[in-house]
């Protein structure tokens, strides 16, 4: 036994000294850290009932063998202990995902179960077949035929039956834990088994794919091809992971991002009408952003005329793509998209500047034609929040209680009509409806300044409208002069160009699933779009290849 002990300990030793300082010096990205501080913490009324199953087997282990400590009961103890422990690591600075912890778990609950189960079964027959034996009313047969061992495997299938019903350990898929429960290990289906066999017989070896979390994970190891997953931050461990893994997430997501530190715009380019631009608030309390303004160009409507005829309002969303692009330099960085028809062009410009907690959204109307003039454009845009009060035709600011932000719209150029559609009977406003009139010119511009931010964590300002009036009022007064003057913080700025990125990564074929609804919304945007050609689909999955150079049309 001892050689057998030395020989592994040679084998393993000079591995785990070379593993374990490469594992620590890549170790500790604050992205990962911020991700598993905002969404992986494990609640303590969970585990802290855990902690009583540790002490159970060392008392269940004086119960059976008359010794507290054996190596038994240490084991599992520790088995269970560990885990729990490292669940609360972030308490150290060293937060980690505590599902991966949580599986170890699975099997000493089980075991501590079963244990618990035969030591309670037995506990409660030993005494009820003394008490039915010397119980007069019962007949004595019946009596004779209630022995121990009878009412200890009653007791078992008793306490079996409640565990599957009551436990989600044990859940059954037919009931809605189970379900959940069962769909949490994800199997491989035969139209995703099917994708993997196209692309490894007719991909090139070293092609790299794009591919959602999941399906990435099966994809890389069976197709044999490089996969770059989009995997949320908190499950990842070291840092090289963390820049394939959140290029992947904003491919799969949208086209075009700008962070300047203070505010996110995302911009789907021209392909669907979704986010045209989306305006999200970098909230200072959790790693994930919050949208707060969303253009949707499927509810920008134009109404105009040709040669004195009044033409069909049409929506932005229905006018083909003319152009998409990102410029930026070190003060500013602007996602612009033209879309257009034979009689007009709209051009839909965003700038974000640097240090500054406002975007401005600009659209512009030009005529191609001689007779082409532009009555009135409507513009829609989605949010969330109670209005603070003040002059519509200037500003609309709102407040989101649940996560405490603050947005506003600066009307540059001021609408004709504005409404406020809310949710039902509350104050809650969710659509704000921009009607601007053009005066019947060949051309037209429209400026709103968009803006959302972190506003204070103080519960007593949310109480009621009145004290959300008086800690905000002034800010929105203020920010009518100051939205476009920078903050004293200077903070870099990122920028996402999904062409560009696809070009720099050497990205081949993107994967998108059908099964996934999320992922079936953006299809469309891959679909639609010269850069991507549809080389493989079925119900579940479809594949794009990336055209030639992506930076080219």
């Amino acid at each position: 036994m001892a050689t057998i002990d030395k020989f592994w300990g040679g084998l393993v030793l000079p591995f785990l000294i070379k593993a374990i300082p490469a594992y620590l010096s890549e170790y500790g990205s604050s992205e990962i850290a911020g991700a598993t501080l905002s969404a992986q913490l494990l609640p303590l009324e969970i585990v802290l009932p855990l902690f009583g199953v540790v002490i159970a087997f060392f008392v269940f282990s004086k119960k059976f063998f008359n010794k507290t400590l054996t190596l038994p009961a240490f084991f599992l103890s520790m088995w269970v202990f560990l885990p729990l422990i490292l669940t609360q690591s972030y308490l150290v600075g060293i937060p980690v995902d505590y599902n991966r912890f949580m599986y170890f778990l699975i099997l000493p609950v089980l075991m501590f179960i079963a244990v618990l189960i035969e030591y309670g079964s037995a506990f409660f027959a030993k005494p009820l077949n003394s008490y039915l034996t010397k119980w007069q009313q019962i007949p004595k047969r019946l009596a004779a035929a209630l022995t121990t061992k009878r009412l200890y495997s009653g007791f078992i299938v008793l306490f079996l039956l409640f565990s599957f019903i009551a436990l989600p350990i044990f859940m059954t898929p037919d009931l809605e834990v189970g379900h959940t429960l069962q769909n949490f290990y994800q199997a491989m289906t035969q139209p995703g088994w099917d994708a993997i066999q196209w692309a490894k017989t007719n991909t090139a070896s070293n092609a790299v794919f794009v591919a959602d979390a999941w399906y990435g994970w099966w994809f890389s190891g069976f197709a044999q091809r490089p996969t770059l997953s989009a995997v949320d931050p908190q499950y990842l461990t070291v840092n090289r992971e963390v820049d394939n893994a959140t290029f992947a997430r904003t491919l799969l997501d949208t086209n075009y991002v700008i962070d300047n530190g203070y505010l996110q715009v995302h911009d789907d380019g021209g392909y669907i009408a979704r986010h045209n631009p989306q305006i999200l608030v970098a909230q200072n309390w959790t790693y994930y952003t919050y949208s707060f303004f969303n253009f949707n160009s499927e509810t920008t409507k134009i109404e105009y005329q040709l040669n004195g005829k009044t033409q069909p309002t049409i929506r932005l969303s229905e006018l083909p793509v003319k152009d998409m692009t990102i410029q930026n330099d070190e003060t500013q960085a602007t996602i612009t998209v033209v879309r257009g028809n034979t009689d007009f062009n709209y051009t839909l410009s965003t700038t974000l500047y640097r240090n500054v907690r406002f975007a401005n959204v600009t659209s512009t109307l030009t005529s191609l034609l001689s007779g082409v003039i532009f009555n009135r454009v409507h513009i829609n845009v989605e949010t969330t929040g109670f209005q603070i009060p003040h002059n519509n035709k200037a500003t609309i600011a709102l407040v989101e209680t649940g996560t405490k932000s603050f947005g506003q719209l600066i009307f540059t150029t001021p609408p004709e009509e504005v409404d406020l559609n809310t949710i039902g009977d509350s104050e809650v406003v969710k659509v704000i409806e921009l009607t601007y009139c053009l005066g019947d010119q060949p051309q037209g511009e429209i400026q709103i300044l968009a803006g959302a931010y972190s506003a204070s964590n103080k519960p007593n300002l949310y109480t009621n409208p009145t004290t959300i009036n008086n800690a905000f009022s002034q800010i929105v007064t203020d920010n009518l002069v100051t939205a476009l003057q920078p903050m004293e913080k200077d903070q870099a700025m990122s920028i996402f160009d999904y062409r560009f990125e696809l070009q720099t990564r050497s990205v081949a074929y993107v994967i998108c699933r059908l099964s996934d609804p999320a992922e079936a919304k953006i299809v469309p945007k891959f679909r639609l779009d010269p850069t991507f050609s549809l080389v493989f689909i079925n119900k579940e999955v479809a594949i794009f290849r990336i055209n030639g150079d992506p930076n080219q049309d």
